[in-house]
């Protein structure tokens, strides 16, 4: 898990790189948006199957449309920090032998 939660995070620094050099040119500031890298990877736009005004679907349309390299970073931030977590294990010290 934190493998793949590192490979995000390097994806992220990736599309924030890439949205800067697109941001060197001229005109408006383009963003690339999260809708945009998944309807790229999938050939769905993000949008298909969401008619019903379902929470979820409101979660998932404000996530699509924020730039990718804060959703795909905080992705892999999460699943780095989760990946981390361990139980501590109590160590028998000498002494600990008389309980």
């Amino acid at each position: 898990m934190r493998f793949f939660g590192w490979v995000l995070i390097a994806v992220a620094f990736i599309t924030a790189s890439a949205e800067a050099v697109l941001a060197l040119g001229p005109g408006p500031r383009p963003v690339l948006a999260t809708g945009d890298i998944w309807t790229l990877l999938s050939g769905l736009p993000s949008g298909a199957g969401s008619t019903s005004g379902h929470w979820l679907d409101v979660v998932t349309a404000t996530v699509m449309m924020l730039p990718a390299w804060i959703a795909v970073g905080l992705t892999g931030v999460m699943m780095v920090v989760t990946g981390r977590l361990r139980r501590r294990r109590h160590r028998l010290s000498a002494f600990d032998a008389g309980r």
